[in-house]
């Protein structure tokens, strides 16, 4: 055998794949502007100081549970019955998590709505841990 050099293959460059963005005055955005984008938590639940003095005394400094994004989940969904599943070593942070969710997550009922007061929320009715 002989040791002939190969002809060594020139490195590709990576491709750059670079989304577009939408132009500022599209159909959707005018005709609904006060949407927030998908993955914006509302300002209503970031800057609500109570829920965020009861997390920090609740629920412990080394986890982050994400309590906002889920209530803003919740409310997004307008869901009534929420289940919440957690690996074994954190339910026991599963009643301080669902108290709080039951406190905070609600969703406000439609202007026209002539069964109830307007504005008044609609809370979470029942919550589930699931381990």
């Amino acid at each position: 055998m002989t040791d002939t050099p190969q002809p060594s293959q020139p490195k590709r460059q990576p491709r750059i794949i670079r989304r577009k963005k939408k132009p500022s005055g599209s159909s959707a955005s005018a005709s609904t502007p006060s949407l927030l984008p998908a993955n914006e938590i509302p300002a209503h639940i970031q800057n609500n100081s109570q829920l965020h003095h009861v997390i920090s005394t609740t629920l412990p400094p080394d986890y982050e549970f994400e309590i906002p994004k889920t209530i803003w989940r919740i409310e997004k969904a307008h869901a009534r019955h929420v289940a919440l599943q957690l690996p074994e070593g954190l339910l026991m942070y599963a009643s301080a998590i669902g108290d709080i969710l039951v406190k905070f997550a609600y969703r406000f009922r439609p202007a026209g709505d002539d069964t109830a007061e307007d504005s008044a929320p609609a809370s979470v009715e029942s919550l589930s841990v699931l381990g």
